[in-house]
């Protein structure tokens, strides 16, 4: 009997927990089984404002995000992001997944001036990198008459080089994945195999609780690990300790104390790689606020404590922003909208970066810097065919895109350039 009444408040406690939820939320529209699960973003049919969850809306309109992600709009980061920390057994948390705008603006002030004021020290380490992946390009994957077709997986080759650049910078060396030409470690294949799991930790906060268990922390990746993500944690514990041990060392990257705040002014994006960015927005992952206090969204009441989440295509492919073609790939319209239109389209794209909000993305600069250089030097270099133009690339989405299988076949322009 003692176990069947346990089992009897256990069920009733969620049931009522339940329908709670779903009472707190009833009002606002979205399919049925909505209020008891987790749905894809179905804005269009429902409205601007749609439940997703028991407690949970999506919202994909452009202002209204732009005002919850504002720094005095009183909202904060939901528990969401506790789900994405890379060691779930240790209660410290990264600028990804502080939660609370104290402790997030607090962290985000020991790296800021690292990220801002190191772009003069930026350019160099980048630039090594593009020279290596330059290399490695001509060694490797050229074709000509005298070789053969020789084809490389353009998104294999960046996801190296972006690994790379942000080990240049951020530590003084790279992980030497772009001279190996493949993943070392194993660390990058762990990453995108943690992708779904880590949504499904990130949607059911509580289940974090059970990674700090014995059992469970036994398992977990450790920087003693010579392979996988435990080898990526080790490489980069190896360079903090080198950093801040009993023997410190100084640098110019963004692990340093003090960095001179002085940057370069940044060149606007082109209009591809802004065109690129709206159409594959980098982080397409739910990035849910919540509020203390009740809220009004797009004339919809929104109940305190709510997960917030943003329509990340919704919101990128607006078409009373950006045209009746906005789900087209067409850079053009960067050069041909109105100043006042133009300076709108780029707030909302911007979004990409959370930029111009309080969770802007700390490497925003450096990353239109890679993307200016990369692209620079590739296009006036070489000619880039699909190998299968019918199908030019795979892509998972998790949060985070993937882009899989993108091999194109490379040749050269016969401009004479040197690498």
């Amino acid at each position: 009997m003692t176990l069947l009444n346990t089992t009897a408040v256990l069920v009733s406690w969620v049931v009522v927990s339940r329908v709670c939820t779903w009472y707190r939320l009833r009002h606002i529209p979205g399919p049925p089984i909505a209020a008891w699960s987790i749905l894809k973003s179905i804005c269009e049919q429902y409205g601007p404002v749609t439940r997703i969850g028991p407690n949970w809306v999506i919202c994909n309109n452009p202002a209204e995000i732009r005002r919850i992600w504002s720094v005095h709009s009183g909202y904060q980061r939901s528990p969401w992001y506790k789900g994405f920390r890379f060691d779930p057994g240790q209660d410290q948390d990264s600028v990804l997944t502080a939660n609370e705008n104290k402790a997030h603006h607090f962290i985000r002030s020991q790296l800021l001036s690292g990220y801002n004021g190191v772009l003069n020290n930026q350019e160099k380490p980048v630039d090594e990198q593009v020279v290596k992946m330059l290399g490695v390009i001509e060694r490797k994957y050229v074709s000509d008459s005298v070789v053969g077709v020789r084809p490389m997986d353009m998104g294999k080759t960046f996801l190296h080089f972006t690994q790379d650049a942000t080990a240049a910078v951020g530590f003084g060396q790279s992980f030497r994945y772009i001279e190996a030409d493949r993943d070392i470690f194993g660390g990058m294949a762990a990453l995108e195999a943690m992708m779904l799991p880590v949504q499904l930790l990130a949607l059911f906060p509580p289940l974090l609780t059970l990674l700090k268990t014995p059992p469970i922390i036994a398992l977990l990746p450790k920087p003693t690990d010579g392979q996988g993500l435990g080898r990526l944690l080790g490489l980069i514990k190896a360079h903090v300790d080198e950093r801040y041990g009993e023997t410190r060392v100084q640098g110019t990257d963004v692990l340093q104390d003090e960095i001179d705040a002085a940057s370069r002014t940044v060149a606007r994006p082109v209009a591809v790689i802004k065109e690129v960015l709206r159409i594959w927005p980098l982080i397409t992952g739910l990035m849910p606020k919540v509020s203390s206090s009740d809220d009004v969204i797009c004339g919809v009441k929104v109940p305190a404590g709510t997960n917030v989440a943003w329509a990340p295509f919704g919101i990128m492919q607006n078409r009373a922003l950006f045209g009746d073609d906005a789900d087209w790939f067409e850079p053009q319209r960067w050069l041909d909208a109105e100043p006042a239109r133009l300076k709108e389209m780029e707030a909302v794209q911007g979004l990409a970066f959370a930029a111009g909000t309080r969770w802007e993305c700390l490497g925003i600069r450096m990353a239109y810097m890679e993307l200016g250089k990369v692209l620079f030097e590739l296009f006036l270099r070489y000619d880039f065919t699909m190998t299968d133009p019918t199908k030019p690339f795979e892509w998972i989405n998790h949060s985070f895109t993937v882009h899989k299988h993108m091999n194109v076949n490379i040749t050269k322009r016969g401009l004479g350039v040197a690498i």
